[in-house]
């Protein structure tokens, strides 16, 4: 009984310190610590970490875009439709303010990329909106080549509807499901917890 107490006190301390956007690494082991910071200093950590954002609109979209997870412990991957079969990285990600840009495909050493740049706003507390462009050509520079990020995404769900394009998202923050999704998503396992 108290081992099962023990776990839900610290299942509801991580999930709190997840909505912190900082975990309290000292109830785990040295190792496991030790992994998180290596993990962390590759891959960095930002303000989006462990965000859940929803579309509540009365739009149809394109319906790989109802919900977004962002991962809770650093910028590897987002989460579509909490599906883990639909992460997409979050490559290069950087922030500038209340914005956030990042790639779903890594730069190649020529420079060159492919796939989607992803362009988040943060408008306030609860609300974010989503833009997205497809690379369509590239430039030859002095170091190689580089991708230029132009052809502006369409969030329809049908595109061959007439209709005029939604070429942003408005998302809703989800702390909610933000909490549920953290300990099954987290490297922070309950196999990290230091015994007692």
């Amino acid at each position: 009984m108290n081992k099962l107490l023990l776990t839900i006190a610290t299942l509801s301390l991580m999930t709190s310190s997840a909505m912190a956007q900082a975990a309290d690494l000292t109830q785990f082991k040295d190792s496991c610590i030790e992994r998180y910071n290596k993990s962390i200093e590759r891959n960095g950590q930002s303000d989006l970490r462990g965000l859940y954002l929803q579309y509540k609109g009365d739009e149809i979209i394109n319906q790989n875009f109802n919900s977004m997870y962002f991962n809770p412990d650093y910028n590897i991957d987002v989460m579509m439709n909490e599906r883990i079969d639909r992460r997409q990285g979050t490559y290069d990600l950087t922030q500038d303010g209340d914005e956030f840009t990042f790639y779903d495909h890594r730069k190649k050493k020529s420079g060159d990329r492919v796939g989607k740049k992803t362009v988040i706003t943060k408008v306030d507390n609860d609300t974010y909106e989503i833009r997205m462009f497809r690379t369509t050509r590239r430039i030859t520079g002095k170091n190689g080549f580089e991708a230029i990020f132009d052809e502006v995404f369409d969030f329809r769900f049908d595109k061959k509807d007439s209709g005029k394009p939604i070429t942003f998202l408005t998302l809703k923050r989800n702390t909610d499901k933000s909490k549920s999704l953290f300990q099954g998503n987290t490297v922070l396992s309950l196999a990290c917890l230091k015994d007692k």
